[in-house]
């Protein structure tokens, strides 16, 4: 069936059962053959990969969705991007902002296939293999194209953008990325398995020309072993956004990620802190 105009919110999933199943058709929540939902101060522990993703997609036909201010930790993949498998159903005009995503071992987004036109702004990431996970297959055959990317924070993980085997530039898969903050990122971009890549931010901007304002520098977090992303006073990247609003998470220096429920906030965080 199909799922449309819909709230999801205020969820915390966890001690998740292992079915034996870890590839892509597992996640905590998962969206199918759906529009115009909103997804929203969520909490999804993955416990450690027992699904695949903290927020899957599968089916195609999923758009106009917004996924806002949840969790996503101790997965393989924070957010998956998905059309269908026979490719003739896309995944478009998603919005991904203000979420936390930590302690990934894939991608904080990672694009299957058929996943276009994605608007990825204002989340914090942390502790992850890739940021933005463009694929496995050529540009062409992946069909995932024009995703934008601002104000993120991507902070001791490996690579920031990352694609498999490409006959085509960079502009294919992003048609925007700046205002981005990378610190302790082993290769800003990194394409053909690895075997190419832009080891630094200067280097990444001479050579596709994204990412102009973008910095390297320490986002001065409160406490990230308790998994606290708020930004200090002296943080570098406060009012250093698109619109001088702030980096990360918090655009205003304040609000609420995860649920909102009557429980406090440390409940939802404190059983799986970053060095457990």
């Amino acid at each position: 069936g199909i799922s449309n105009d819909n709230i999801v919110r205020n969820n915390y999933v966890h001690l998740l059962r292992n079915s034996g199943n870890t590839l892509h058709n597992t996640a905590g929540i998962m969206v199918l053959v759906a529009n115009r939902n909103l997804i929203e101060h969520n909490d999804v522990d993955a416990g450690g990969g027992t699904v695949y993703s903290a927020y899957g997609q599968k089916a195609g036909d999923i758009n106009y969705n917004v996924w806002r201010r949840n969790i996503a930790r101790n997965a393989q993949v924070g957010f998956l991007g998905m059309g269908s498998t026979d490719n003739t159903k896309y995944s478009s005009d998603n919005d991904f902002y203000e979420n936390i995503i930590y302690n990934m071992t894939i991608g904080a987004f990672s694009l299957d296939h058929n996943s276009r036109r994605f608007r990825i702004y204002n989340n914090t990431v942390y502790n992850v293999k890739v940021f933005l996970d463009g694929g496995y297959q050529a540009d062409g055959k992946s069909g995932n194209t024009q995703i934008q990317c601002w104000n993120n924070l991507i902070v001791a993980s490996t690579r920031g953008y990352y694609r498999g085997p490409s006959t085509v530039s960079w502009p294919y898969l992003l048609s925007y990325a700046d205002y981005n903050l990378f610190n302790t990122v082993s290769s800003v971009g990194v394409w053909n398995w690895g075997s190419a890549s832009y080891p630094t931010l200067s280097s990444w901007k001479t050579a596709t020309g994204f990412d102009p304002h973008s910095l390297v520098d320490n986002p001065a977090f409160l406490d990230p072993a308790k998994a606290d992303f708020h930004l200090s006073s002296t943080s570098p990247a406060k009012g250093k956004g698109r619109y001088g609003e702030d980096l990360g998470a918090y655009p205003t220096g304040s609000g609420t990620v995860g649920p909102t429920g009557s429980l406090p906030y440390s409940t939802f965080i404190s059983p799986n802190s970053l060095y457990q």
